[in-house]
């Protein structure tokens, strides 16, 4: 449960409690066989750091959550520690270490079927493209929605921000063509 909680605050805030809420829960799951927890858990702590722009902690955490998934030889925990590791460089702004992992995930993810990691690794993918300016690139395949750099995930009528900047302006329609503009956060004191 403590891991679901800080799962919950690093992605909807306060993401200082989420990583404090991980932190203190990762030590109770050494020594579990559940490898997708595991991955998923370290990989939610690095996304987490990254947030903070505390990018040497996040790549630890990314790390982390890959050997345990290596280690374990587990599909998903493999995928979900792919995720972490594109998410981190995305949020640092090094989209071309990102494009490249986010890639390989969505094309694991199709290939195996686990849609979750596909829909997720995708938006990864076309944020990335959309922030590079690559809108001509062919859309990424997913089995029940596509998601190519001119288009947002979106949820009902809203867009979700690029990973770890949040978003200014008013929310736009997925239709539109006009760039979305981010800012990053400087005052991370908040998060």
């Amino acid at each position: 449960p403590l891991a679901v909680i800080g799962l919950s605050k690093v992605f909807n805030g306060p993401v200082r409690e989420g990583v404090a809420a991980i932190e203190e829960a990762i030590p109770l799951m050494e020594g579990r066989a559940d490898s997708i927890g595991s991955a998923f858990a370290r990989g939610a702590l690095a996304i987490g750091y990254a947030t903070l722009g505390e990018f040497d902690k996040a790549q630890k955490a990314a790390d982390d959550a890959s050997a345990v998934a290596d280690e374990r030889g587990d599909l998903i925990a493999k995928l979900d520690a792919l995720i972490a590791q594109s998410m981190v460089q995305s949020i640092r702004g090094d989209l071309d270490r990102a494009v490249p992992i986010a890639r390989e995930c969505v094309d694991r993810a199709e290939e195996t079927g686990a849609s979750a990691c596909m829909v997720v690794s995708a938006w990864i993918l076309g944020d990335a493209f959309h922030r590079q300016g690559r809108f001509g690139e062919p859309p990424i395949p997913l089995t029940t929605a596509r998601v190519d750099a001119t288009s947002y995930l979106c949820l009902g009528h809203r867009l979700l921000p690029a990973p770890g900047f949040p978003r200014t302006g008013r929310t736009r329609r997925h239709d539109s063509k006009m760039p979305v503009k981010y800012s990053i956060v400087k005052d991370r004191s908040e998060l």
